[in-house]
């Protein structure tokens, strides 16, 4: 796992969830400003930030070429 890339695509998950909760909260409270298309993008939205959370997260920590054993075939 690259740390930095999980952290971007935390972050980037975490801010279109905040997102949607606020589609959500307009689109209850005063139906004329958000449409159904707004909602959907924003899911579409979540989705990709918790599939990039995800595969991030299962990816194999990569090792540097100084720390792995030269004489062990990968």
């Amino acid at each position: 796992m690259n740390k930095k890339t999980f952290t971007l695509a935390l972050l980037f998950f975490c801010l279109t969830a905040v997102w949607f909760g606020i589609s959500l909260y307009w689109f209850f409270t005063c139906r004329s400003c958000v449409g159904w298309f707004d909602l959907l993008i924003a899911v579409c939205f979540v989705g990709a930030g918790a599939g990039m959370t995800v595969h991030e997260f299962r990816k194999k920590k990569r090792i540097h070429l100084d720390e792995a054993n030269r004489h062990q075939i990968p």
